[in-house]
């Protein structure tokens, strides 16, 4: 309800149905500071169990070890050393390289090889980005799934104008989600670099194994 907003109906003593909406949350910068890096955030809950029809703002502290940047930090951790061990992914970690759509298993692989003698690239200062890519792609995917469920609700008491003033304020929700994704011009400098490191660190690691065959020979 956070993310999407709500349609809530009640029906009154007389059979008649009264609606209220309640907005998305997710164009306060709060909520998603929250859910990156943890802190108190204000979210909608039910004051009245399964039924929740009575809802309202209520305040919640998201704790930083459970904030996404930090998880995501974890696991590229823990990626990070069964590569260097030779050990294999868990199938948790295995969803979470395809999960993202930056190619963390590729430069862990090569960042790995230069781990004795330290490697110019700290991957954990990447957890950010995977974090933020991560938590982008599952709001969009929310909001995807409700916008599609919502015709549903034509079929119910719920009438048609209420529906579109919904779905409107569901698409500016997701609009907003992209702009802040595609907008942010310190992720795409950030996929850049990770990207152009990689591959000098591709280069550099050729030479050096090309270096040491010859050395061998």
């Amino acid at each position: 309800m956070s993310i999407s907003g709500t349609i809530i109906s009640r029906r009154d003593e007389h059979g008649n149905y009264t609606l209220q909406t309640k907005t998305s949350l997710i164009d306060k910068e709060a909520l998603l500071s929250a859910l990156l890096y943890g802190g108190d955030v204000s979210i909608y809950r039910c004051r009245d169990g399964e039924t929740c029809l009575d809802v309202h703002e209520s305040l919640i502290k998201i704790d930083k070890a459970q904030s996404l940047v930090d998880l995501v930090r974890q696991v590229l951790l823990s990626i990070q050393n069964k590569i260097y061990e030779d050990n294999p992914l868990s199938p948790s970690e295995i969803a979470f390289l395809n999960s993202t759509r930056l190619p963390f298993y590729k430069i862990l692989n090569v960042a790995t090889a230069y781990r004795r003698g330290g490697s110019p690239i700290d991957i954990l200062d990447y957890a950010e980005l995977g974090a933020i890519d991560i938590l982008f792609q599952y709001l969009s995917e929310i909001l995807d799934v409700i916008h599609e469920s919502i015709n549903h609700l034509k079929l119910s008491q719920v009438d048609d104008a209420q529906i579109s003033r919904f779905q409107k304020s569901l698409g500016e929700a997701r609009q907003r989600i992209v702009e802040r994704r595609m907008g942010s011009f310190k992720q795409i400098e950030q996929v850049i670099n990770i990207t152009a490191k990689t591959e000098l660190l591709e280069k550099s690691l050729m030479v050096k194994v090309g270096a040491l065959s010859r050395e061998g020979e």
